[in-house]
């Protein structure tokens, strides 16, 4: 079940992180989350695609340690799980929903 999943996601990433803490992720995991400052997945996305991540270019000075983003089509999987992963590494995976960590 999807809402399932997007709960389940929102409780894994409310146990990591902070109350003051920006992290990047999907709307659909924020409305179940506690913390509800984040960075749109569509803007983490277009950073990444565009500007190569936030180790070199943060926005707004922010660099998210913590995503909680939908992979469920195979081009956001691959960005999510391989493009990515000098930055930030994959801690789980709830349905398609995946939580990772920068490294």
């Amino acid at each position: 079940m999807l809402f399932r999943s997007q709960r389940e996601a929102a409780d894994y990433l409310d146990s990591m992180v902070a109350p003051d803490e920006f992290w990047g992720g999907a709307k659909e995991v924020a409305y179940y989350a506690r913390n509800q400052q984040y960075i749109d997945e569509d803007t983490v996305q277009y950073w990444f695609e565009n500007h190569g991540g936030f180790t070199e270019t943060p926005i707004n000075g922010i660099r998210p340690r913590i995503l909680a983003v939908w992979t469920g089509h195979s081009y956001v999987y691959w960005l999510y799980h391989k493009a990515i992963e000098k930055e930030y590494e994959v801690v789980q995976d709830i349905g398609t929903y995946t939580i990772l960590v920068r490294r």
